[in-house]
This record gives structure tokens, sequence and C-alpha cells, in this order.
């Protein structure tokens, strides 16, 4: 190489040598012109030429910046003596190498060679490179991360160093702790969120050492490199001092070596049941935010989330909500057919608009404005659909107050005359399709005026608005009860079968209006209705021809005494006739022996004995049917073909005791007696004529009963008879006795041997306390004038109960026994088990806990309705307002029954109690939740009550001790 200047040497070894041999690639290069002067062998190694070729170029060629930018470099370092600079220099292969030139002039002179030693920093370059993108990519990756983390909804993530410091946490962890974003990061985690109390109580618990909270971290990664730490429950408290139970787990977190580099914790709420995936999709600003409800639900309409605005239109709370069915807000406004269309529709379309009603938390009923959507996927397939709803029952009460105003009657609410008259067209129409009967009736009350004038039109009002209600209770749900003004009520009943149908049901509501209306301020009144009827198609084509028909049908029963029921006859001619066919087929019948005994006993319920059979009745005719006296006895009242009837009974029961006899067999009878035979002229003489026909029967076996109604109205010209009969040997009976719940004197007691008592007081008793106290009253009166009482028609298990613990041992009804033909009877038959009574002759109780003496009788109703509601679907009558009706055993606990929750047994039973409405809640929400699995809820409450009766028994026991105790003090 020709070098501008001599060689140099230091120490004797020269500059060009150790420029030769220098392990860096140097090269000598002409400032000026940027000309390659020389170069060591290892730039020619680094840049692949030989010396010679590398001499002959410029640096430019090497450059990949082009000429004057490099030369503008080169006077740059020059000028302001700057010896370090970085190009792109491409090899002879044609690489391009990242370098580092470090140019140094050789001597001190203005156009000197630069000496440039060449640092290979492609490597490092790229190095450096990588490590930026590494860690932009990172940066992105930890805030995607971050987005996704805070974006999980119910879990609390916090991702921790080896030291305990934080190094992540998620939104839902910041609001845990109370913190902004970012503001823990890189510090220890929060003593409150996670206290060295509690820290110590979860290593005890592992089994781990626990020493300080930097000692705890270490030993913790340690034992997560050994094992997984299951999850566990833990109370976190915020820095609202507020404890929160969470399900945590920890998780090691690795780097790139597998090592444990921190540890994540996860933090969930227990009562969180959504994955934090499903909350990404469907958690929005506008879900929170919006006015209107809005409910998501999955395809099994299963509801998965629903808004603020929705919990407080509905009333219940996120979490009752979460997970059950939106049928639990259904108010029964809606018949099924309303849903399905309303699902075919959605299934069909997608959508569906519309109006419905539903049943908020606490029982109220609230019109909605709901539209359903739903959501589908990239495949078309739905996966959730989601409703939003407004509440427009205000809208709805407007609509409904106008229309209320036009078509109710403002004191009682029930339809006025414009709206009756649209109901009976509706009925008329579908009657007309084939529907059997109509019937009209027209009510008015008895001796209203006087309430009005004693105590005033405010208890006048007060006592409309409880016959109204008596009326709308005492009809079927498809009758209409209107009132027209005054004390004029009109009744309309459709798909009647027949004109007895029709009576059952006036009969009762006749009762009902007979009992005390209790009035403010505590007065007590009575009074009783006349009733018309007419039935369509019989009594008119038309609703004025009806009406009017029905209310000349109310005239006749108030001109034939009042309290009773009339049916309309549209020609006197027609109802002769009808009534001369009616007495022909009677008379037939009589000649033919139609008419028949059934026997029905009256047993001792403590022994189980027969001690009489009561002669029932029967019209068998010639058309194989079986009538019942309802059917053919009224229409017989005042005639004297009920004379003929009347002396045929008699003498078929004294055959048929007569047969007895004769077969060794003597039971005492009763027979009920019309009113007309017992005012016949010497009805005793005509007797006593038929008893000596005879001989073998004794007239004590005898017993004829008389209605209590009779007497009371009667009693001047029934004295006499009546004590004709009993000096004749025969027995009185009196027959439907105390049904006026208000009357306190009985002064046809004495002419009777028994009473048998009002079948409504078997009713009532186990519904109404007053009921219950007067049928005591009846016993003890009874009981003082050594008069026997019979309860009559017991048609439950639970009326046998009440009465036996009242001291009345003496029943007849379906309960028991049914009627049966007298070939049936035999003294083997006489008769029954009484080991379904014998329990509740140990002990009387008093009057004022009868609640608890007839709990077990009362919740046994409930189980057989709820087993009815499980089987069939039939209603559940004790449930109201979406919750549990109170009971009378609850309400004595409450009040009365107090006194006693002294004694061990009274909390006994109250437990039992609890956990027995408990199930029965259980079993409702059974019911309504189909997917719920509930195994044998009925057997459940079944065995619940048996504790139930157990404990109530032993109450009981208790309760007359006591009271005993303080007697004999």
């Amino acid at each position: 190489m020709t070098s501008p200047q001599p060689p140099v040497t230091t120490t004797g070894v020269s500059l060009d040598s150790l420029f030769r041999r220098a392990s860096m690639p140097m090269l000598l290069i002409s400032p000026a012109s940027g000309k390659i002067l020389d170069a060591n062998d290892a730039a020619c190694v680094f840049y692949g030429y030989a010396r010679q070729d590398l001499c002959a170029r410029q640096i430019f060629d090497l450059n990949t910046l082009p000429p004057d930018q490099v030369a503008e470099e080169m006077r740059r370092a020059v000028s302001e003596n700057k010896n370090f600079f970085s190009f792109s220099h491409r090899l002879a292969n044609g690489d391009i190498r990242q370098v580092e030139v470090s140019s140094t002039p050789i001597f001190d002179a203005p156009e000197a060679p630069l000496c440039s030693i060449i640092h290979d920093v492609t490597e490092r370059t790229a190095a450096v490179a990588r490590e930026l993108r590494i860690n932009q990519i990172l940066h992105e990756q930890q805030q995607l991360l971050q987005t996704v983390l805070d974006a999980t909804p119910n879990s609390a993530l916090i991702a921790l160093d080896l030291q305990g410091n934080v190094t992540l946490m998620n939104k839902v962890a910041t609001q845990l702790t109370n913190h902004q974003p970012g503001e823990l990061t890189g510090k220890p985690l929060p003593m409150t969120l996670l206290s060295a109390s509690e820290l110590s109580r979860l290593f005890m618990q592992w089994e781990l050492t626990y020493g300080n909270r930097l000692e705890s971290w270490s030993t913790l990664t340690d034992a997560l490199r050994q094992t997984d730490i299951p999850s566990f429950a833990c109370t976190i408290q915020n820095t609202r001092s507020e404890d929160i139970r969470m399900e945590v787990k920890l998780a090691p977190l690795h780097d790139e070596q597998q090592e444990i580099a921190g540890l994540l914790i996860s933090a969930q709420d227990i009562t969180t049941q959504e994955e934090a995936a499903e909350k990404l999709k469907l958690a929005a600003s506008v879900f929170s935010e919006a006015n209107e409800g809005i409910i998501i639900t999955g395809t099994d309409a299963s509801i998965l989330d629903v808004n603020q605005a929705f919990c407080s239109t509905s009333g219940y709370r996120k979490d009752e909500l979460i997970g059950r069915n939106p049928r639990l807000l259904k108010s029964g406004h809606q018949p099924p057919v309303f849903y399905a269309q309303m699902w075919q529709t959605l299934t069909a379309t997608g959508h569906w608009q519309g109006e419905l009603w539903n049943r908020r938390k606490n029982g109220e009923i609230y019109a909605e404005e709901l539209t359903i959507s739903a959501v589908k996927n990239r495949t078309g397939e739905t996966t959730h659909y989601i409703g939003l709803l407004s509440d427009i029952t205000d809208r709805k009460r407007q609509q409904a107050s106008i229309e209320h105003l036009a078509y109710y009657d403002a004191l009682t609410q029930l339809p006025n005359r414009i709206l009756l008259g649209d109901r009976m067209r509706q009925a008329l129409a579908h009657n007309a399709r084939g529907h059997g009967l109509l019937a009209v009736c027209y009510l008015d009350l008895d001796d209203f005026k006087p309430v009005n004038d004693r105590y005033g039109h405010k208890s006048g009002d007060q006592l409309l608005v409880e016959v109204a209600r008596r009326l709308q209770t005492g009809v079927r749900v498809q009758d209409t009860v209107a009132r027209l003004g005054g004390d004029e009520f009109v009744i309309i009943m459709t798909d009647i079968t027949n004109i007895e149908e029709t009576d059952r049901i006036l009969q009762r509501l006749l009762h009902d209006l007979r009992r005390a209306f209790h009035l403010e301020p505590q007065t007590d009144v009575h009074i009783s209705a006349s009733l018309g009827v007419a039935h369509f198609p019989l009594d008119g084509q038309d609703a004025d021809t009806l009406l009017r028909h029905a209310d000349q049908a109310m005239y006749v029963a108030k001109q034939h005494g009042r309290n009773r029921v009339h049916y309309f006859n549209p020609a006197q001619e027609e109802h002769i006739q009808q009534h001369h066919q009616f007495r022909q087929q009677v008379r037939k019948a009589i000649n033919a022996s139609e008419f028949r005994l059934q026997w029905q006993p009256w047993i001792d319920l403590r022994t189980g004995r027969t001690e009489g059979y009561e002669g029932l009745l029967r019209w068998h005719s010639e058309d194989e049917n079986v009538w019942l006296p309802a059917t053919f006895l009224e229409r017989l009242n005042g005639d004297n073909l009920s004379l003929a009837l009347g002396r045929q009974v008699l003498d078929i029961a004294l055959q048929q005791l007569r047969i007895w006899h004769r077969a060794g067999f003597s039971p005492t009878i009763s027979l009920n007696i019309s009113l007309k035979q017992w005012e016949t002229p010497h009805f005793c003489d005509r007797l006593k004529t038929m008893l000596n026909y005879y001989p073998e029967v004794n007239p004590e076996q005898i017993c004829l009963e008389i209605s209590e109604q009779d007497l009371i109205h009667h009693i001047d010209h029934l004295r006499q008879p009546l004590e004709q009969v009993r000096l004749a040997g025969l027995k009185i009976i009196i027959d439907n006795f105390g049904q006026s719940v208000g009357q306190q004197e009985y002064p046809y007691l004495t002419l009777c041997h028994a009473v048998k008592l009002s079948p409504y007081l078997s009713h009532d008793m186990l519904e109404d306390e007053q009921t219950l106290l007067h049928v005591q009253f009846l016993h003890n009166l009874c009981g003082k004038q050594n008069i026997r009482v019979i309860a009559k028609h017991l048609e439950l298990i639970e009326q046998g109960v009440v009465f036996a613990r009242l001291g009345i041992h003496l029943a007849q009804g379906y309960a028991i026994r049914a009627p049966h033909e007298a070939d049936e009877i035999t003294p083997l038959s006489e008769s029954v088990s009484a080991a379904q009574w014998r329990p509740h002759f140990d002990a009387s109780w008093p009057i004022e806990d009868s609640a608890l003496a007839l709990a077990i009788q009362e919740h046994r109703r409930w189980l057989n309705k709820l087993e009815l509601l499980w089987k069939d679907g039939n209603p559940f009558p004790y449930l109201r307002a979406g919750t549990l009706d109170c009971c009378r055993l609850e309400h004595w606990m409450q009040h009365r029954g107090k006194r006693w929750a002294h004694l061990p047994d009274f909390l006994v039973l109250e437990k039992c109690h609890q956990e027995f409405r408990q199930l029965v809640s259980d079993t409702l929400q059974a019911i309504n939740q189909p997917s719920r699995h509930v195994a044998d809820p009925i057997l459940q409450a079944e065995s619940k009550l048996g504790e139930m009766a157990v404990a109530a028994d032993a109450l009981l026991a208790d309760i007359i001790r006591n009271k005993q105790n303080e007697t004999a003090e």
C-alpha cells in the first residue's frame, strides 16, 4: 500500500504494522474525496473484498446513504472534531450491515486521512429493535390484557411479583380496594385486601408457615412450585371497611423459562353465577343507564341479567331474578294461548311487541309495554332474547278509571246497568250455541230500609258493600253479579246444567246472606233476601224480557214470605199444566212404590257404635234416574200429595223396622216430617193407627225430625202435636238446629230429645271462631237440659275431630259412612272403626286455644291443596300476593297463645311450624320452576306435619295441666 506519510514507530513497532494486524476492521479514508486509501486485513474480511478492490472504491460505494449525505457527515465530523457516527454499509455479497464508525485524523493537518474503525453493530441494532418491538408488543398485550381483565365484571384479578408488589390489577380489583387504576402498581398489596390475620388463618389451613408479609409471599410461591392450592373462601375488607365474602384462586405466573415469576389472585363474589365471558358480551353502558327495563334470557327462557330499571319495576332484586323464569312475574291476566301466540310470533319473526299484565314481588299488578327481540350468532342461531319494557300502569289505570266510572257501581264496584246489559248479551250469545241454560236472578234485600233508618246511610252503604262481597264469593268464576241501584242486585249464571243447579247455588247465597253482618261501630245486623229467577231459553229470548221476568218472580218471592227463591212461570196455564203433570208423575210414583228410603247412620265417635239411622228419601223414577228430595219436595210444598207421600214414607219405615225386628235387630231410626204433616189435624191419632198395624215395632225406636225454622215461625201451632207425639212414646229431633249464630234463646228445646246441628255449622266452624263458640254454646245449652246433640253432614275428618274435642260424640255424614240400602244393614255392620277418632277424646281444650287444637287439621288442608296443585294444577288458596297467607296457628302464637310461650313445647311447635311453612314455600317454588329438582316435597311436608302434631298435642296437654293447676290453686 502507498502511504501518504512515512511509517511511524512506537517503541519499535510501526503503526502500519498495528494497522495491518488490528482485529477490528479499519480504513484510511480521504476526507475530501471519500476514497479508501488503505484497509487492514480485518476490513477486507469484513467487507469481502481484496485490498486492491477495496482501495479502488470510495466510502460512498459502501455506504447505503447517498454520497452527498455521507460527504456531509464526514465534513461535519472533521469540522466538529467528531469521530463517531452510524452508517449502513453494503458488503461484497450484498448484505447490509449496521456499523458504528469511529474516525480520527492520523495527524494534525486539514487534509489528513481519517483512520476509521468499523464496529459491526448489526446484531446489536437488531437486538435493540427486537427489544423495542417486544416491549411495544408487551405494552400492547398488557393494555389488551388490562382491557380484557377490566371487562370481567365479577372477578377481581391482581397480579403480584415475588415480593408481593402489585404488577397488574383489573377494574373490579381497583374498585374493590377503592383505588385509582395504576395507583397500586409497583406497591405492596394493601393489607386491607388480604390482611395479615386472614393470611395467617389461610396459611394454617394450608399447613404452611406464616412469617412476616415478605416471607409469606416467598413461602406461598414455594408452595405453588410443589402443588396447586385449591380455591378458598375468605373475608376481604375494602378500604370502606366493608366485609365481602369472596372465592379466591391463587395461581403462579411463569416466565419464559417456566420459572415462577409472580402470583395471580382471582377473587369472585360468591353470589355471582355468570361467567366472565358472558358478562363481557352482555354488559353495556346503555343496559345500566336506560330508563326502560331490560331483561336478557337464554333460549331456555332462564333470566341471565336484568338492569336496575327492571328491578325497580318488578320489585325483585337482581339476585332474586337471575336463573329464574320470567313466568314468576305472571299475573294470570293472560290465558295460556296468549303466551303461545307470543312465542309463535317471536320464533317466526324474531320479534314481538305488545302489552301484558305482570305481578310485582309485593303482589301488585302492573301493566307493561314489552318488546322482545331474538339475538342471533353468526350462523343465524338464536342465542339470547332481549326484552325492553316500560311501565304503563298509570296510563292503564287512567284508562281503567274512565271505563270503571262508566261501567261499574261506585259504591260496591260491581257492574252497573250498562255493563250488565253487555254481559247479558255476551252470555246469551254463548248459551245460544248450546251451552246449557242461562239463569238471570233478580235479588232484593229484605228489611234493608230499617237498617238505613236505624243506623244511618253510612252503615247502609257498608252493608251493601259486604252483601256485594258475599254474592261475588258465593257464585262461580264465570258468573256475573251486578248492582242496579239501592238494594237490588242481578246475578247472571251461565252454563247451567239444570234448574236444580241454579237452586243449589242460590240457596247457598241465601244462607250466606243470613249470617250476621258486622258493621262499624260494633253493630251486628241480620237480613235476608228474596230472589226471582228466569231461565234462558225457557223464560225469554232476550235480555230485557229475562230481566223483567226475573223481577216479577222476585216480587212473588216477597209475597210468599221473603227469604226464598221463586222461579218465573211464563203463564199461569203453563204452570198449572206443568204442576198437574208433575203431580201425576208423583201420584204414579207413589202407586208404583218408586219412593224408597236409604239409611245413613249416626254413630258414637268414641266407640264407633251406631246409635241410629236417618231415613233419606229417594225417588227411583221409571226412567232409571234417582232423584234427591231437593228436586221434588219443594214443588210439593203445600200440596196434599205431600201428605200421601209422607204417609207412604212412614209406612216404608215401619215395614223396615218390622223386618229388622224379625231378624233380631232393633235399631233407632229418624224420619223428616214436613210442616204440612205436623199441622194436619189428628196427625198423632193417624200415627198411632199406623203403629197398631206393626205391633212388633217399639215407638221409642222412632224419632221424628222437624226443622228449627218451622218451629221458629209456627211454634204456636206445633206445640200441641209435638207434645202428643212425645206422649205416644216417639222421640222428637230438631233438625238444622242453631242455624242463626246470633240467637241466644231456644224456648222449644224442651219439646225435643235431641238436636241435629245445621250442616253450615260443621263447615263454618273450621274457618270462623265465632261459629265455633256458637257450637260450644249450643252443646253446653243442650247438655244442661240433657238433650243429645248430633253433628250432621260431616264431610271432612277434621269436622269430626272438632266435634269430638268439643264433647259432641254423635255424628253422621259421608266422612263416617254414606247412606246405604236397608238390606245392607245387619247387626254385624252396625259398628265402624273408632280408631281415627279415639285419640281426640283424651282431653278437652279451652275455646280460646282452638287455633292450637285445630292446627293440624288446618295444615292438613294445606297439604291436600298443595298435592292437587302439584298433580293437576288446581289453585292453592292459601297463597295471596305471592306469600303464604297467615294461618290461625301463627296468629294464635303471636297473640293469645303468647301467654304459653314459656312452655318448652311452645318453642318446639313454633320451630316445626316455621319449617313446615318453609317446606310448603319450597314446594310452591319447585312447582313454579319445573326444572328445579325437589325430592319428595309433599312427603317431607307430611313428615313435618307429623312432628307438628306431636308438638301440638304435647303443648295442648301442658296447657290443660297448667289450667287445672290454676283451678286447683
